[in-house]
């Protein structure tokens, strides 16, 4: 127990001394605005600390005199619905572990699930794209090397955002930060303009 402890200890100085470095310093404008009904896909891998889409989200011209704007987006999951941390097998909803309960404050999304799929518009605040485990089929019990049935996989996977602020879109697999390297598998997302 007293190893547990110290073993705690040195995880929360690490994660905060190398928290500096979790967003990084230049952010990419280069992307694509999405009109009313028009789809972009982009992929989210598990290994990846950050996942660029590609896709920017917000305002464009038609609103710059106004002081409020609004769009709604929707997110779905394309092609393979599951990605793996280490051994577990999740959908971009997450999955909880009570023997992973002491690790939870090292997450980068505190209060979501690990492994759910996070996006933020220029790092500016982390939202939980798929809130409700219910649409996701319960992950199949194969090893990550084992193909999946993507119809299967891809049962009911999409949620509405709402955005009144313009920047680019990044996402990554809910996760401590210094645990990327024993993660793997991407998904396929695709963004809609629905309004």
């Amino acid at each position: 127990m007293y190893r547990l402890l110290i073993c705690y200890c040195l995880l929360a100085i690490i994660v905060t001394l190398s928290s500096c470095s979790l967003r990084p310093s230049i952010v990419n404008r280069l992307g694509k605005r999405l009109n009313t009904g028009e789809p972009e896909t982009f992929s989210v891998c598990s290994d990846r600390i950050w996942n660029y889409s590609g896709v920017i989200i917000g305002c464009g011209k038609e609103n710059e005199s106004s002081l409020y704007c609004e769009q709604e987006f929707q997110f779905s999951v394309e092609k393979a619905a599951y990605w793996w941390d280490a051994s577990i097998i999740s959908s971009a909803a997450g999955y909880t572990k009570v023997n992973l309960l002491p690790f939870i404050p090292f997450r980068r999304k505190i209060n979501s699930p690990w492994f759910a799929l996070i996006c933020t518009i220029d790092f500016q605040e982390d939202f939980q794209v798929f809130e409700d485990p219910t649409c996701f089929d319960n992950p199949p019990r194969v090893s990550n090397n084992a193909s999946l049935d993507v119809d299967k996989a891809n049962k009911c996977s999409q949620s509405q955002l709402f955005y009144n602020k313009t920047g680019t879109l990044y996402c990554y697999a809910n996760d401590v930060q210094m645990m990327y390297g024993n993660n793997s598998g991407c998904l396929d997302i695709t963004i809609m303009r629905t309004r």
